[in-house]
């Protein structure tokens, strides 16, 4: 018998990435991966930043390696190993 294959795809809430079970401990490899796909912003949009307007466009991340380190409660360096990585 074949084992199951992994086909298709899966509906995820982007509310998952705000509860607290989600984010309550050290984000292992593939959850970070999840989380950047949750985080990635789903149409055009934009923030401010000390007063200069951004724009983020459709599937880009707003977020910096600090902010991901404390997210993820991992050190700078892993988040950027991290990144370096999934290119």
């Amino acid at each position: 018998k074949k084992p199951l294959e992994m086909e298709g795809w899966v509906s995820i809430h982007r509310q998952l990435s705000d509860n607290p079970l989600w984010t309550c401990e050290p984000f292992s490899r593939g959850q970070a991966w999840v989380d950047l796909i949750l985080l990635a912003s789903h149409k055009k949009s934009y923030f401010y930043k000390r007063g200069v307007k951004i724009d983020v466009e459709r599937g880009r991340l707003a977020w910096s390696e600090k902010a991901l380190s404390e997210r993820w409660k991992w050190s700078r360096s892993k988040v950027r190993k991290f990144l370096n990585d999934l290119e």
